[in-house]
């Protein structure tokens, strides 16, 4: 069966039949959040304007800011495609009506289990033979699921899917329940979930127990997104102020931090014993967060007045952590910032800009041949960075 390729916007015009529910929610009624979205994209073009990126990329890169911000909630029969990469990682995708809904046609054609077809300048989907051939088919008749697409990845999931999730849960708490297995998600993930939504939410699974490439055919599938990024952060931030709230005044008192990469996430910095010399003069307190629930994270940056951070997930988790009073001072490669590729603008440069009213970028010079700009590793200057945290 072919599915036509669309985007989530696209499938809220009155000409595309579509026989399922859709539900829309308009951020831009929100006085509240238009005052948050205009100063954030005023913001990125501060930073764009700082680092002389090009007339053309930035026009690239905002174009993704100054759209519609809207949570587009779809119910449909279809099917949900569980394929899992070959470091056990997880990609899911839904399969909707006669649809293949995606705001991220570009990824597309990287997915094994996905025959591309173009017809007549119309884009199709089938899935694959070969992926039928060895998926497990679960059939859940009536019962409500819902998904999420990155599933070990922690920066993927908090900045893409878990803003979703809160407002899944707010909205449609029924497809909720009993739609995640613990073991199925990393720790992290597992802890953001039970740690800051609904106690009523008990995550259980449509997830092949055994790890193995499924497909899950379902009546009621809600599969969620939001059309601008700005919409994710606004969410995130509005649930961790929330929290933070509700804490004791004065948890920590660890003013200057810096998130550490270690264990199997290693370090990006090539002079990093230089750097680590550097913060411990300025008194800086060594924080790997892989090794706090995200409550305790939550807390123990609650006091931070600057945070030095790497490139990748780190910067995101420092973004959306701590509190907006604090600066964040972020060590990343030099053209991931004035010259990204297609690639890190859609998936990589929004994990460094979810907070952008805070950030300062210390940039670094390339050392690896790393193909993805935001992993690569780099030599930073110690005197920048003292600027910055002196």
């Amino acid at each position: 069966m072919n599915y036509k390729i669309i985007s989530p916007l696209e499938l809220t015009r009155n000409n595309v039949q579509f026989r399922g529910n859709i539900n829309v929610t308009d951020f831009e009624r929100s006085s509240r959040f238009k005052k948050y979205k205009s100063e954030y994209i005023d913001c990125i073009k501060r930073i764009l304007n700082k680092y002389f990126v090009s007339q053309k990329i930035s026009e690239r890169i905002l174009k993704g800011y100054t759209q519609e911000s809207k949570l587009i909630q779809i119910q449909s029969k279809g099917s949900l495609l569980n394929f899992y990469w070959p470091n056990r990682e997880l990609k899911s995708l839904t399969l909707l009506d006669n649809y293949l809904i995606t705001d991220q046609s570009y990824w597309l054609r990287f997915y094994p289990f996905l025959k591309l077809i173009d017809n007549k300048g119309i884009n199709y989907a089938q899935v694959s033979e070969q992926f039928k051939n060895i998926a497990e088919i679960n059939n859940l008749g009536e019962k409500n699921i819902t998904t999420i697409a990155h599933n070990n990845h922690f920066g993927h999931f908090l900045l893409d899917d878990y803003p979703k999730i809160i407002l899944d849960d707010l909205q449609f708490p029924s497809y909720i329940q009993g739609s995640f297995k613990l073991f199925n998600l990393s720790r992290g993930i597992n802890d953001l979930l039970v740690s800051t939504l609904s106690a009523r939410s008990t995550y259980k699974s449509v997830v092949s127990e055994l790890n193995r490439h499924n497909i899950v055919e379902s009546d009621n599938i809600l599969q969620s997104f939001i059309s601008n990024p700005i919409v994710n952060s606004f969410i995130i931030e509005q649930k961790f102020n929330s929290i933070r709230i509700k804490m004791p005044k004065e948890t920590n008192k660890n003013y200057r931090i810096y998130l550490a990469r270690s264990g199997k996430y290693e370090s990006r910095i090539k002079n990093r014993k230089e750097i680590l010399e550097l913060l411990n003069r300025y008194d800086f307190f060594i924080c790997d967060p892989s090794q706090y629930t995200s409550i305790e994270l939550i807390k123990e940056l609650s006091s931070a007045s600057i945070i030095v951070t790497e490139a990748g997930t780190s910067c995101l988790v420092a973004s959306l952590y701590a509190p907006k009073t604090a600066k964040i001072v972020a060590l990343v490669p030099q053209e991931l910032i004035t010259n990204p590729k297609e690639d890190m603008i859609i998936s990589g440069l929004p994990y460094h800009l979810a907070s952008p009213q805070n950030i300062k970028f210390i940039l670094g010079k390339v050392v690896d041949m790393h193909q993805i700009q935001s992993s690569q590793t780099c030599l930073y200057s110690p005197r920048d960075i003292e600027k910055e945290i002196a």
